[in-house]
């Protein structure tokens, strides 16, 4: 096997065992929202999350966790693609995506 593409396939392999072991709640969990919410009630949502959990207006130290999980959330919901892809497969389908996989 020719020594890039090994090296590619292992850093892929890799990535995907760590997608894989990382355990996210629920997109729509996150920002609060039923999974038939249109595009305005996401971006509602995220707004909403964004203003409680935004690291210049709480300083709590956990509060930035919590808006980077509503930032991922809004990502991938706001985007179709990406959207019925995690409601068919999961969030971590989604990861996969972003290496190639469902192209």
């Amino acid at each position: 096997m020719n020594g890039k593409v090994l090296k590619v396939a292992q850093i892929l392999i890799g990535n995907y065992k760590w997608a894989m072991s990382k355990r996210k709640r629920d997109l729509y969990e996150v920002l609060g929202i039923p999974r038939n919410a249109d595009q305005d009630a996401i971006k509602k949502a995220y707004r909403k999350k964004v203003l409680k959990y935004h690291p210049d207006i709480n300083k709590d130290k956990e509060t930035l966790s919590l808006f980077r999980e509503a930032d991922e959330a809004y990502k991938v919901l706001k985007d179709e693609k990406k959207r019925k892809i995690c409601d068919q497969f999961g969030y971590n389908a989604v990861i996969l995506y972003r290496f190639g996989a469902f192209k």
